[in-house]
């Protein structure tokens, strides 16, 4: 069996996405600066890449959209560190690269479970409290729309 407490060695890549340019670029600074402070979690390389232009189509209108990513290279105390990371900075994708194996602890394993579904109830409920938002913006909207409309007539 071998040591929960292995450290492990991880290969990451951070995406963001916004505007301008600029701004999203010094945010992603700014997270490779705060991963590097994190207790338990040695930086060992990163790359920053430019920002790249991306279009979305937003109500029939282009908007410039960038993203920029970091590569990182990482270790981590022991697993409980990796999943923390992962839970706290969503990674694009995650590759371990050493060790090739190990044993999970069972407390490890539920604390992480724990971790992720507090994080995706939370997104839940400001997801609804959202599409209630909206929907309250909406029906004033169309209520306004109906008022005036009735004052034309």
């Amino acid at each position: 069996m071998l040591r929960t407490k292995q450290q492990v060695v991880a290969k990451a890549i951070v995406q963001i996405l916004g505007r301008p340019a600029s701004y999203i670029e010094e945010i992603m600074q700014k997270i490779v600066e705060k991963i590097k402070q994190e207790k338990g979690i040695e930086l060992l390389s990163s790359n920053i890449a430019k920002p790249e232009k991306i279009k979305e189509k937003d109500n029939k209108q282009q908007k410039e959209v960038y993203s920029c990513f970091a590569d990182v290279e990482l270790k981590f105390d022991d697993i409980s560190k990796l999943l923390d990371f992962m839970v706290a900075y969503m990674p694009a994708s995650i590759e371990i690269v050493e060790p090739a194996n190990f044993m999970l602890d069972l407390n490890q394993i539920n604390n992480f479970i724990a971790n992720v579904l507090t994080k995706l109830h939370n997104y839940d409920a400001a997801l609804k409290q959202l599409q209630l938002q909206l929907k309250i913006i909406a029906n004033y909207l169309k209520n306004k729309k109906q008022n005036k409309n009735t004052k034309q007539d």
